[in-house]
């Protein structure tokens, strides 16, 4: 099953009867590191909805308390099924659709308010997008087709924000029979390498051409026995990847700095128990925590990184709402947003607390019904 690919979630996601509740305890030193000092004004979420509709909820946020305002109407994306955001340059807004679009908006830094792209929505040329990603410049953005096993790359227009494709869409293998579906996309902090989530296929590595920002396949590190990679997140230095393995634990990988490729990790462990279906994973901007949120469970996990790189479990699980399909960390570094794809609530919000321990905050709702909240982000 290709648990990220939203298309399929909105069929299955009800029928997820089972719920599996493991608990994680363990030690970790306590957080010393001082939150970064740009705090977001603005979140927007990601109304996936149905097969026919999409929108984005817009929301002021709260700096003390990281609680969130509903700000105006959602926005149509003029293309169905948002499954995930990302913004730009602190100027603009992206979504990539199911119907295989890119809906492109400029933010309003005082308000909030999107305004649609000249040109938006901008189509992949593949299918079922549900990622997207932009490098570490700012100037070139990546979406993964989990229909057609590709990555699509643009070059994002510095002043308007217009979307020009690079070259066509690469695969996610040398070739299509060795091709995977991207359900999850990271770039490496060095702006060298993107890396893929592909189901039970494994992980893509990708170099990244600095000046044209295109893609070149490298190679794909196969998925450890029984798991499905759903998504992954570089830590701050490079060092180590984190892959949420769409069954029940956290991979744990060291990054080898010049051709990008992952090496599971020996000692003193590879994997991290993450609760039933792990299926989206975030680290901060310390390099200090992960965080993983369990689909089937409906819990999120604080986990310490340690010196080793392996990953160190910091109290209990907490709760979400149905069905997590995002987790995200602002820039503030104080806050933790989970969004929901099944509801109960559409966004759940988490505070950090001394230890990296996550703390029930609040909740919100996208305004939206049925929402089917599948990302988030901030400016």
């Amino acid at each position: 099953m290709k648990y990220r690919n939203f298309k399929s979630f909105w069929t299955f996601s009800f029928a997820l009867l089972l719920v599996v509740q493991i608990g994680c305890s363990g030690f970790f030193t306590p957080r010393t590191d001082t939150p970064a000092a740009t705090t977001p004004k603005f979140a927007f979420v990601a109304n996936f909805q149905n097969a026919t509709a999409g929108s984005i909820s817009i929301f002021s946020i709260n700096s003390t308390t990281g609680l969130l305002t509903t700000v105006g109407s959602a926005v149509s994306t003029a293309s169905n099924g948002p499954a995930a955001l990302v913004t730009v340059a602190g100027k603009f807004l992206f979504s990539a659709n199911d119907a295989g679009t890119v809906s492109a908006f400029t933010v309003n830094s005082s308000t909030g308010a999107l305004t649609t792209i000249s040109g938006s929505p901008f189509n992949t040329a593949g299918s079922n997008p549900n990622a997207i990603i932009a490098d570490t410049s700012g100037k070139f953005l990546y979406v993964a087709n989990s229909g057609s096993d590709d990555v699509t790359a643009f070059s994002i227009d510095a002043t308007t924000g217009s979307l020009t494709a690079i070259g066509n869409p690469v695969l996610t293998g040398a070739s299509a029979g060795t091709s995977g579906p991207p359900v999850g996309l990271a770039t490496h902090p060095n702006g060298k390498f993107l890396y893929a989530a592909l189901d039970s296929t494994g992980i893509s590595v990708f170099s990244i051409n600095a000046t044209t920002g295109a893609l070149t396949f490298v190679n794909t590190v196969p998925a450890q026995s029984g798991a499905h990679p759903q998504s992954i997140t570089v830590e701050k230095t490079g060092k180590f990847a984190y892959v949420a393995d769409g069954v029940s634990a956290v991979d744990e990988y060291s990054i080898d700095s010049t051709t990008g490729n992952l090496t599971l990790l020996a000692s003193p462990n590879s994997t991290t128990a993450a609760g039933a279906v792990p299926i989206v994973i975030a680290s901060d901007s310390t390099g200090s925590h992960v965080y993983v949120a369990s689909q089937s469970s409906n819990n999120i996990f604080s986990l310490g990184i340690l010196t080793t790189g392996a990953l160190s479990p910091i109290g209990t699980a907490v709760a979400t709402g149905a069905s997590p399909s995002s987790v995200a960390i602002e820039s503030s570094g104080k806050f933790v947003y989970v969004t929901n794809f099944s509801g109960s609530p559409d966004i759940s919000i988490y505070s950090i607390d001394s230890s990296g321990k996550l703390v029930s905050a609040g909740t919100a709702s996208s305004g939206v019904n049925p929402a089917n909240a599948a990302s988030i982000a901030f400016l």
